[in-house]
C-alpha cells in the first residue's frame, strides 16, 4: 500500500507569472508515475508588484482543487500583501496554509505523511501539522539562501526546528549537506543526499526535436537571469573563448531581473551578432535547443544542484559548470568540465572543448544521466522512502 503524501513546497509556478518551482511540479508528476500518490498543496505568493485589474479578477484569494497533468494540487490564489521577508507576512502565509490543509482534511482525509521542499517556509506549516495531528514529516533542502548569505540566529534557529522535528532531511548533493551541517548548528535529526531528478524519457535526443542546419559550435544556458547566476563571468569567458575560434554563438535562455543590463552588457562588449536572448523557454523549447547545442555551460556563483545541467546530459550534452556548489558533486571528465570561479579558466574550459569536442561520446552522456537522475531511477528511491518512514 502506498502512502499517501502531501507535498508542501515553499514556491511552486504560478499562472501568469514566472515559473519559480518548476522541478518540484516535474519531480512530483515523477514520483506519481513511480508508484507514489502524492497531492500538492500550496498557498500562491503572487507579489503584489505585478497586481493588476485582469490579474485580480482572476487570482482573488480564491481556493481551487483540480489534476495539474498527473497530481492533484490544491491552491489558495493569494497575492503577497506583505512580503514574507516579514514576521507578519509570513505568519500571514503560514495561517493561509494551515487553512488551506485544513480543506484538504474536510475533502479527502489525513494524509499519511508530509514532504516539504525548502523549509522556509513551508517547513514551519509541516511542523505545526506535525503538533496537531502527528503526520510525520520529511525535507527536501534546495535553497541556495545557505550559500548567499549569513544566517541570522533567530532564523538558524528556526531553520534547525524544522529539520529537528522532521522525521528524515534530505539535500540534494553531498557538497550541499556539508555546507548545511556547516551554517545550521545541533541538526540532529537524520540526513541522506538523494539527487534531483528529471524525465529522462522527455529529455531525449531522438524525440521529435526541431533539429536545425548550423555551422557554429553554439553554447547554450538557460536560467533565472538573476545575480547568483553571474552570466557576466560567462558573457566574458566567451568573449576570450571567441576571440580564438570566432565560429562561436552563445545564447542565453531565460528571463529576470538582470535581463535588460546582460543585454546592454553584450552590446557594450560588441558581441550582440553572436550572442542571442531568446526569452524565456518552456521545457519543449529548452530541449530543442539542447538538441542543436554542442556545449552547456553554467556560470553561477552558487548552486546546490543544477537540474539543467542533468537535463543537458540527459539530450546526451557535454556540460560545463562553476564549482559552484552542488555540480562538482556529479561531473566528470566523461561528461563534462567543472571551472573555478575565475573568467579565464572558464574560457580555458570552453577552448578545450572545443578542441576535444569530438571525444564526447553523446550516448555515453546520455546513459550516465539514466543511470543517476531518470526518473524511474531516483523517484523509486523516494516511494521506498516514504513506506520505510511510516511501515
Amino acid at each position: 500500500m502506498n502512502p499517501k503524501v502531501l507535498v508542501l513546497p515553499s514556491f511552486y509556478p504560478i499562472e501568469m507569472d514566472f515559473p519559480r518551482g518548476v522541478f518540484f511540479k516535474e519531480q512530483t508528476e515523477l514520483i506519481n508515475k513511480y508508484g507514489g500518490d502524492a497531492t500538492i498543496l500550496y498557498n500562491e505568493a503572487r507579489s503584489i508588484t505585478s497586481l493588476s485589474f485582469k490579474k485580480l479578477i482572476k487570482f482573488h484569494f480564491q481556493k481551487s482543487s483540480k489534476y495539474e497533468n498527473n497530481i492533484f494540487v490544491l491552491r489558495r490564489h493569494s497575492w503577497n500583501v506583505v512580503p514574507t521577508r516579514f514576521q507578519l507576512g509570513k505568519n500571514i502565509w503560514i495561517k493561509q496554509s494551515l487553512d488551506l490543509f485544513d480543506r484538504y482534511v474536510s475533502n479527502f482525509g489525513r494524509p499519511d505523511l508530509l514532504h516539504v521542499h525548502c523549509a522556509l517556509h513551508a517547513g514551519s506549516v509541516a511542523k505545526i501539522i506535525k503538533e496537531k495531528y502527528n503526520i510525520p514529516y520529511l525535507v527536501t533542502e534546495h535553497s541556495t539562501f545557505f550559500a548567499t548569505r549569513e544566517i541570522d540566529p533567530i532564523v538558524e534557529k528556526e531553520i534547525s526546528d524544522i529539520y529537528n522535528n522532521a522525521n528524515k532531511l534530505i539535500t540534494v548533493s553531498n557538497p550541499f549537506k556539508e555546507l548545511i551541517l556547516k551554517k545550521i548548528r545541533g541538526i540532529n535529526t537524520d540526513v541522506s543526499v538523494i539527487p534531483n531528478f528529471i524525465d529522462t524519457d522527455f529529455f531525449d535526443p531522438y524525440s521529435d526535436s526541431i533539429i536545425y542546419d548550423k555551422q557554429e559550435i553554439v553554447l547554450f544556458c538557460t536560467c533565472y537571469h538573476e545575480p547568483k547566476k553571474n552570466l557576466y563571468r560567462l558573457i566574458d569567458a566567451f568573449k576570450e573563448a571567441f576571440r580564438v575560434h570566432n565560429n562561436l554563438r552563445l545564447i542565453l535562455g531565460g528571463e529576470g531581473s538582470e535581463t535588460i543590463n546582460l543585454k546592454k552588457y553584450v552590446k557594450d562588449k560588441g558581441l550582440d551578432s553572436v550572442i542571442e536572448f531568446p526569452g524565456f523557454l518552456d521545457r519543449v523549447q529548452i530541449r530543442d535547443y539542447l538538441n542543436n547545442s554542442d556545449l552547456f555551460v553554467l556560470s553561477s556563483d552558487y548552486e546546490t544542484f543544477g537540474v539543467v545541467l542533468i537535463e543537458a546530459m540527459s539530450m546526451g550534452v557535454p556540460v560545463l559548470s562553476t564549482d559552484s556548489g552542488g555540480p562538482e558533486d556529479f561531473i566528470n571528465a566523461e561528461v563534462g568540465y567543472v571551472s573555478s570561479k575565475d573568467t579565464n579558466k572558464f574560457a580555458d574550459c570552453i577552448l578545450d572543448f572545443i578542441i576535444r569536442r569530438n571525444t564526447f561520446n553523446k550516448k555515453n552522456i546520455r546513459n550516465y544521466a539514466i543511470s543517476n537522475f531518470s526518473g524511474k531511477a531516483v523517484a523509486k528511491k523516494y516511494v521506498e522512502l516514504y513506506k520505510d518512514l511510516l511501515y
